[in-house]
């Protein structure tokens, strides 16, 4: 809601791996200044991203510039901004792209002698279990407690009974 109402978006990290909120601006069609900062360069393209150093009188020298262009024109508009950041990013593909990590990780473990996989073959409870002589049963009731509550939380407050927030669309972004 207050994305839609800005025109550049300013992201001044020190450290970042993946910034959700420079996607999140991009996709509302903002233009996102933000420090060149650990993956941030490989998370959207240059044409909506400007990134600046991370000493502050440069990203102010940075943002000014930007703004500059801004007003002559020259930043591609908010709707072809909001339309190729949207692009890069499906959720469908982005669970894909996790999920064959993941599974690239354990077959990999898989194969490693002693890894978690042959440590403790079969279910999670049973790996809980085996973690160790105390610990390893206080995890379990842990897990066996969260569980419980789940269900009884469940039965008390079905959800069926939640009401789902409609989804407002905003006349400036249509």
């Amino acid at each position: 809601m207050f994305l839609v109402k800005g025109h550049i978006f300013l992201n001044m990290s020190l450290t970042e791996a993946f910034c959700t909120a420079i996607v999140e601006a991009a996709c509302c069609g903002l233009h996102v200044v933000s420090t060149g900062v650990g993956g941030v360069p490989e998370v959207l393209p240059p044409e909506v991203m400007t990134l600046a150093p991370v000493d502050p009188a440069q990203y102010l020298l940075i943002v000014e510039d930007v703004i500059g262009k801004y007003q002559r024109g020259q930043i591609i508009n908010r709707k072809e901004t909001s339309e190729l950041a949207s692009g890069i990013y499906r959720w469908q593909d982005v669970a894909c792209r996790t999920q064959t990590v993941y599974d690239n990780i354990f077959k990999r473990d898989a194969l490693r002698e002693g890894s978690r996989k042959h440590d403790y073959p079969g279910h999670p409870q049973r790996s809980l279990w085996n973690i160790g002589l105390f610990f390893g049963k206080l995890a379990y009731l842990i897990a066996l407690w969260n569980i419980l509550v789940i269900r009884l939380m469940d039965k008390f407050f079905p959800k069926d009974s939640i009401d789902v927030c409609p989804q407002l669309i905003s006349s400036e972004t249509k």
